[in-house]
C-alpha cells in the first residue's frame, strides 16, 4: 500500500496542493468547493481543533478575501480559534 492510501489526511492535503482553486474569469468558484470538502474531511477525521483542520479554515478565509468576498470571509474566520472575534 503506497502511502497516500495509507493516510487519508495525506491524500486530502494531496489533492487540495495539485487543485487549482484560483478565481476563474467566468465567476465559477470551483476551487471552493474542494476547500470546503477538505475542511469537512478534517473536521471530522481529525477534530476542529487540529492543525490540518485550522490549516483548511485559514485556506477558505484566504481564498474569499482573494476573491473579494469578504463577508464570506469572515464567516470562516470566525471558526478560527482565538480569531473569531478579530476584524477582517
Amino acid at each position: 500500500m503506497n502511502a497516500v492510501a495509507a493516510d487519508p489526511t495525506r491524500a486530502v492535503e494531496q489533492f487540495v496542493d495539485t487543485t487549482d482553486v484560483s478565481a476563474p474569469s467566468d465567476g465559477e468558484m470551483p476551487g471552493a468547493p474542494v476547500l470546503l470538502g477538505a475542511f469537512r474531511g478534517r473536521e471530522i477525521k481529525l477534530g476542529p481543533g487540529h492543525r490540518h483542520t485550522i490549516d483548511s479554515l485559514r485556506e477558505l478565509v484566504d481564498l474569499y478575501e482573494s476573491w473579494g468576498k469578504p463577508d464570506e470571509a469572515a464567516k470562516w474566520r470566525a471558526k478560527l480559534p482565538g480569531e473569531g472575534s478579530r476584524a477582517p
